[in-house]
């Protein structure tokens, strides 16, 4: 055989072979359709597994990802692989806080997991909002049934707020100097509180003094009558001015009348201190702070001008208890 013959079959020989390896290969590769987070990408590959044809793509996955089939699990021809990335959302519920990893990717879907999805729940962003892979923080307000009676009227109202002070904020219900609330304006709001409103008595009104009967007697017994009734009157008026100014021997009395003596009392009815200040005539009188958190001192300084300014009616209770109107 001559040598050119030879050559050329060899040459066939060797493409034969290199075209059925490129077959053979060709056989062995694989079509994958591969959704990440719901958008799907497809390619070829000739890879064994599931783990080996993603990582081919250069996906790689976490302990809290959720991956269908598994990754250990043998590859087939047209394998539809889903990946769902986990993400860390914090969610602070009714002012606690908790962290939890989902493949959710909004809000609106987080909610629904927790159930938490009643249109009434107050929300701190949009229900739309999408959850990146870096996660996302927000906060809710549940809705809570609460019964709140005041000025005889027993109604159920449902809130979002955080507590009674909101609520009654919220419901448009003022507190006057005297007003007590139960529970206390701090209480937290919870599902099924009852929050009651008693009003303060209003103070009676103090009737005018009769005027004195004039003086029948003669000339020299009048002015020496008069000299007493001098003398009389100025006492009596040092009399009144030192009740006006109310020693603290009076205050220590109302004290002890209004909160045992307590001056430093906070029980969260909304009332503090020895003289049981709200916070509203505190602050309108020039208190800093919580009357319980100040000085004795302080508290009498604010109660004199309250007392000037409103007569022992600010106190009913204990003043009249005390026989000072």
């Amino acid at each position: 055989m001559k040598k050119k013959t030879i050559a050329f079959i060899a040459t066939g020989t060797v493409l034969t072979l290199g075209l059925g390896t490129v077959g053979v290969n060709e056989a062995l590769a694989k079509t994958v359709t591969v959704s990440l987070d719901g958008t799907p990408t497809q390619f070829r590959t000739y890879a064994g597994t599931v783990g080996q044809a993603l990582s081919t793509k250069g996906i790689t996955l976490s302990e809290h990802d959720v991956v269908a089939p598994s990754a250990d699990s043998t590859l087939a021809e047209g394998e539809q692989i889903s990946v769902q990335y986990a993400r860390p959302v914090t969610v602070t519920i009714d002012g606690q806080a908790r962290t939890i990893w989902t493949t959710a990717t909004s809000v609106d879907q987080v909610l629904g997991m927790l159930q938490l999805a009643d249109a009434n729940t107050l929300v701190s962003t949009s229900r739309s909002s999408g959850i990146g892979r870096e996660g996302l923080s927000f906060s809710v307000e549940t809705p809570k049934k609460v019964q709140l009676d005041v000025d005889g009227r027993s109604q159920e109202v449902i809130s979002t707020t955080r507590t009674v002070d909101d609520l009654l904020k919220e419901q448009k219900v003022s507190l006057a100097d005297g007003d007590k609330v139960d529970p206390g304006l701090t209480t937290v709001l919870t599902d099924g509180l009852k929050v009651a409103i008693t009003r303060a008595p209003k103070p009676e009104p103090v009737a005018a003094p009769k005027p004195a009967p004039k003086p029948t007697t003669s000339s020299s017994t009048t002015t020496s009558t008069a000299k007493k009734a001098t003398t009389s009157t100025t006492k009596s008026s040092g009399s009144s001015s030192s009740s006006s100014s109310a020693p603290a021997g009076v205050w220590d009395q109302i004290a002890q009348c209004e909160s045992g003596g307590n001056w430093a009392i906070n029980t969260g009815n909304g009332y503090y201190g020895g003289l049981q200040f709200n916070l509203s005539t505190w602050r309108a009188y020039g208190g800093s702070g919580l009357p319980s958190s100040a000085s004795k001192a302080e508290q009498i300084a604010i109660a004199t001008k309250v007392q000037a300014a409103q007569g022992w009616g600010a106190w009913p209770a204990c003043t009249s208890k005390l026989g000072l109107r």
